[in-house]
């Protein structure tokens, strides 16, 4: 595979006065990728003692671009620390991939079957994004604040995918029907929230929220005109804390919350993928959003500025949680029954478990972050089976090292284990928005009722060094998953049959960034609070692994 990435971003700040302030920005980027594949299959079935094979070669290009367009505008009150932030946002997508194959199947005897298969694939894809929104937060009074907004959410995505397939009679290519399809997909989502913070005492605070929030998603089948619909009229999503400020360096929290996890496209779209024809994999369109409702208990101690810990219990309930299943069903594509690999709503899905997170200072050239996950998660999944329950003791660690050298140096190290699991740690959801996506669980693997995540582990690396006086100019060097372990691996059991399955996101990737900063800019001028943001990684962190969208 060869091809590359291109992208621009750029924008202003427009100060109308000194409590008016106007931002448009903008960003623009495309790739290209061209892929050569050379495919040996053999398949050996026991059951019938018959052995087949093919060899399959294949010329693909893909291409997309990307553009989109934000206007901010932020107003301050006479009254400190009021303030009213309105934002839109419109990002548009187009991909497009040709793709030629050329297959010549063969007897056990290794002698060819029928003549050379020739196919052609044109897809393409639209996606268009828009969002509205505005906040505002009002300071009642020292103890106390009201924080509101509003927003709307329109996603609209256009699905084509046409097989064609050469007839030697005619010596053209003909439509291929049956693998063929065109799918719209339309998501809007309206919400608004309503957040009371106060001090009740020297020592305790507290803070309520509720969410409110109307969904809407449709797909079609174009060339049927068969719609697939999924509406929720009016839903809440309540949330609090309360904080019991123990003494000047301990803090103990009690938090709940409600959240939704919607199915992503690829789950929703209901055609079914070829690519192995022992291993359909075919969306749900039925599919409905999740809810879980989480609880925590967090205790935080802060030793000094250079030692913190934080101790954690949890516990998350998940109804109509999304896990893949598997059914049999007749193809007519393939002239036989075939198992497809697909997704439903099971009853429920939990998570309960301790967490320890340590921040810590060893020395002035080390600096260590670790956290520590032990938990047990299950799946109920009796209203699609008999008896389909899943449970299991899993644990997760996480550990970031950030050597600080000589001569303006910076070593940092980052990785991660997960044992054997029923649903990941963590999960979609959270903010003041809630989840608007996800995958049916954390860490980009959809939970099973019918099996587990097996055992993975990674490691990252960055070194960077500054140069010149004031460390205008800096080099990173990044090494992506180190030892090449970053597999998501599941084993799944079934009445049909047991079977794993690896999947590898991203591949391994070395990359080298040079920064340069000129003179020194002060930008708490441009300091804006983001209320989506969920990160807890340090600048300098984000610096030293940030990713490809930089």
């Amino acid at each position: 595979m060869n091809g590359g990435f291109l992208s621009f971003r750029g924008g202003f700040d427009y100060f109308i006065d000194n409590r008016n302030t106007l931002t448009i920005s903008g960003s623009y980027g495309q790739s290209l990728f061209k892929t050569n594949d050379y495919l040996h299959n053999t398949t050996d079935t026991l059951s019938s003692n018959n052995t087949s094979s093919y060899y399959r070669l294949s010329d693909a290009a893909r291409t997309f671009l990307n553009h989109g367009l934000k206007l901010s505008f932020k107003h301050l009150f006479p009254k400190q620390d009021e303030e009213l932030t309105v934002n839109a946002t419109y990002q548009q997508g187009v991909s497009n991939n040709n793709a030629s194959y050329y297959t010549q199947y063969y007897y056990a005897n290794n002698n060819p079957f029928g003549p050379v298969i020739q196919q052609e694939q044109l897809m393409n894809g639209t996606n268009r994004y828009i969002v509205a929104k505005t906040d505002y937060t009002d300071p009642i009074n020292s103890k106390s604040k009201i924080e509101s907004g509003f927003m709307v959410t329109i996603n609209q995505t256009t699905s084509l995918d046409n097989n064609y397939i050469f007839n030697y009679f005619t010596n053209e290519y003909d439509l291929f029907n049956t693998e063929s399809n065109d799918f719209d997909f339309n998501q809007q989502i309206y919400a608004a929230y309503l957040i009371y913070s106060r001090d009740l005492s020297s020592r305790i605070s507290a803070q309520v929220g509720v969410r409110a929030e109307s969904s809407y998603y449709q797909g079609e089948l174009v060339d049927s005109g068969k719609t697939f619909t999924n509406q929720f009229p009016f839903e809440l999503f309540p949330s609090g804390f309360i904080t019991y400020h123990i003494n000047e360096t301990s803090d103990l929290q009690f938090s709940a919350a409600r959240h939704i996890i919607r199915p992503s496209f690829s789950q929703l779209i209901p055609f079914i993928d070829y690519t192995d024809s022992l291993n359909l994999k075919q969306g749900n369109p039925n599919l409905k959003p999740a809810f879980s409702n989480s609880f925590e208990i967090n205790y935080l101690k802060n030793f000094n500025r250079r030692n913190v810990i934080l101790a954690s219990v949890y516990y998350k309930l998940t109804t109509g949680l999304i896990t893949t299943i598997q059914d049999l069903e007749y193809n007519s594509v393939l002239n036989r029954e075939v198992v497809i690999n697909t997704y439903e709503n099971a009853n429920s899905g939990y998570s309960y478990g301790a967490e320890l997170t340590s921040q810590n200072s060893i020395s002035k050239w080390l600096d260590a972050t670790t956290n520590v996950n032990l938990f047990e998660s299950g799946i109920n999944g009796e209203n699609l089976s008999p008896d389909l329950n899943n449970q299991l003791l899993s644990w997760f660690a996480k550990l970031n090292l950030t050597f600080k050298l000589p001569w303006n140096t910076t070593i940092q190290f980052n990785g991660s284990y997960l044992s054997k699991a029923v649903i990941p740690p963590g999960g979609s959801g959270g903010g003041r928005w809630g989840g608007y996506g996800g995958s049916g669980g954390g860490g980009g693997i959809t939970p099973s009722a019918e099996g587990y995540i097996l055992p993975n582990y990674w490691l990252d690396a960055a070194i960077k060094k500054d140069f010149l006086k004031k460390k205008n100019l800096s080099i990173t060097f990044n090494i992506h998953d180190i030892f090449g372990t970053a597999v998501s691996s599941t084993d799944t059991y079934t009445q049909f049959f047991t079977q794993t399955t690896e999947r590898r996101k991203d591949p391994q990737f070395f990359r080298i960034a040079l920064s340069y900063k000129f003179g020194k800019t002060d930008f708490s001028l441009f300091k804006r609070k983001d209320k989506d943001s969920n990160s807890d990684e340090s600048p300098d962190q984000q610096d030293m692994q940030g990713g490809e969208g930089q």
